[in-house]
């Protein structure tokens, strides 16, 4: 008499992690070097959500809301991203 053997149920994919809400609505800013999803959310939550709306700001107006998120992201520097973004727009 043989023994039943229980298959093991089949794994699932894990599921894709969902780009921020607030980038979805906008561009992927994540393309742009150095910028993970918080980091994208907190840029589209300052008004910078797509590559059109950071090639046109400056340096200094991108840092301002990178101050505002904490010091993690103050010691960032957003003029690499500007020149990426401009490429995209």
């Amino acid at each position: 008499m043989e023994a039943a053997v229980a298959e093991a149920p089949a794994k699932k994919a894990a599921p894709k992690a969902e780009a921020p809400k607030a980038a979805a609505e906008g561009d992927d800013l994540t393309k742009l070097t150095g910028v993970g999803p918080k980091l994208a959310e907190i840029l589209a939550e300052g008004g910078f959500a797509s590559y059109a709306a950071v090639a046109a700001a400056s340096a200094e107006d991108i840092q301002k809301v990178l101050e505002t998120a904490g010091s993690r992201y103050a010691s960032k520097d957003p003029a690499p991203w500007i020149e990426e973004a401009k490429g995209l727009a």
